[in-house]
């Protein structure tokens, strides 16, 4: 059984992956390798949000979270192998998203301790600081990517409006 909402990526051609919050807190993950479905496997974690998922490069997928203590976590499958949880630090007053716009580079949104869009960045081996991108959130963030360096995330505002802030 899951206590949160799937979040769900291909890391290749003919393949599905699929991630959430299961009864005791921890990551749950389930794959489709074009046969079949394979899992539900445990991936451990102390868990207080739906997970994001996203994928930068053919059999690789990085799992974010916020914990239990608030902070943004991180799991990647690198081809062969889950990594170690990774604590990124932060406070997360809500559901992390993860977008690729390219091999070797993953973008993090979330709402901080403030309420305003906060955002981490993975390039060539190496996190962003956190960076405060401002607004006023009140909920989760989507984002998109639909061209190399273009970033769109969306998130509902105070006034229960639409927020759209694009990044390039």
């Amino acid at each position: 059984m899951l206590t949160s909402d799937p979040a769900v990526v291909s890391s290749w051609t003919g393949r599905i992956d699929v991630v959430a919050r299961g009864m005791q807190n921890g990551l749950e993950y389930l794959w489709w390798d074009g046969d079949g479905w394979n899992g539900w496997e445990s991936l451990g974690g102390g868990l207080s949000s739906s997970p994001a998922l996203s994928s930068w490069g053919s059999n690789r997928l990085d799992v974010f979270v916020r914990g239990e203590e608030m902070h943004l976590w991180h799991r990647a499958w690198d081809g062969t192998r889950w990594q170690r949880w990774q604590d990124l630090g932060g406070v997360l007053y809500g559901d992390p998203s993860a977008v690729s716009w390219g091999e070797n580079r993953l973008d993090v949104f979330y709402p901080g301790k403030d309420s305003q869009l906060k955002h981490r960045g993975w390039e060539d081996s190496n996190w962003s600081t956190e960076e405060d991108l401002g607004g006023f959130v009140s909920a989760g963030v989507g984002v998109s990517s639909w061209a190399q360096g273009r970033l769109d995330c969306f998130t509902q505002s105070g006034d229960s409006g639409l927020w759209h802030k694009w990044f390039t």
